[in-house]
């Protein structure tokens, strides 16, 4: 289906059209070629799935033994890309409300490092970590700015680091008491990602490998993932679509950074 739509935020006035399979692709194989996690390759029933407007879901299984799976998600829109990542970015919009989260260290817009413990109801220990962030910007540059990663991988002193930090009081309504009893992931890593397609529409996803350990079956844990997938994407550019232009205005005091290291325009 044609449409038009108008974008102000530094967008023009310009005429929508859905990607072509092909274009799909081709976005992808651009992603891939700087990104610090590469997605699967996009078949034949990927494109038609998104295409058709619904969101691709896998659950890639690992061939190396021990390493855990991926669950991954992309979801095709014609919401302007800005608008989709002040939807997933902005710390204003709670990702998950069970999850406490600080940021420990930041070297510059590009790189952090963040706390996150994950409150588990009982028997289950609470889950925590320490992830280095990254906005890749080699990937701007090299795509010309239409392929933004913001990837996670966990920090390697991460453990002391989440110690000391609920210790000096850094990581709010943690204790360091809270952060002992809990259970350390030994594996936590993914990104968010989206792609600018020709024709004005945007390819947007999510992935994670993510083992919890303990109790928790990694299997298991990631198939709850990839069964939410649908959900979240469609939540999140929903909120891209009918809350972020009134929400990330003049008035919004922290600017969002995108994929590139520049500050999101607001809408006036």
């Amino acid at each position: 289906m044609w449409s038009f739509y108008i974008a102000f935020n530094g967008l023009v006035l310009a005429e929508s059209r859905p990607p072509t399979g092909d274009e799909l692709v081709a976005a992808v194989d651009e992603f891939n070629r700087t990104a610090r996690f590469p997605l699967p390759s996009l078949d034949e029933d990927g494109q038609q799935t998104l295409l058709a407007g619904d969101v691709w879901r896998l659950l890639e299984r690992s061939t190396i033994p021990g390493e855990a799976s991926r669950a991954v998600g992309l979801v095709l829109t014609d919401v302007p890309r800005n608008q989709v990542w002040v939807s997933c970015q902005d710390l204003h919009f709670a990702q998950n409300e069970k999850v406490a989260e600080a940021m420990l260290h930041s070297s510059n817009v590009h790189e952090h490092t963040w706390f996150g413990l994950l409150d588990l109801p009982a028997p289950f220990s609470d889950r925590y970590w320490v992830v280095d962030v990254l906005n890749n910007d080699a990937m701007a540059v090299d795509s010309g700015n239409r392929a933004w990663e913001h990837s996670w991988e966990l920090n390697a002193r991460g453990e002391e680091w989440a110690l000391e930090a609920a210790g000096q009081g850094l990581v709010p309504q943690v204790t360091q008491e809270q952060v002992q009893e809990a259970v350390y992931t030994p594996k936590n890593q993914g990104a968010w990602l989206i792609m600018d397609l020709p024709g004005g529409y945007s390819l947007f996803g999510y992935h994670t490998s993510t083992e919890l350990a303990g109790k928790l079956p990694t299997n298991l844990v990631l198939q709850f993932v990839h069964a939410q997938l649908g959900s979240m994407l469609g939540d999140l550019v929903e909120r891209a679509r009918t809350v972020v232009p009134d929400h990330y205005g003049s008035n919004h005091v922290d600017p969002v950074i995108g994929g590139d290291g520049e500050a999101v325009p607001r809408w006036e």
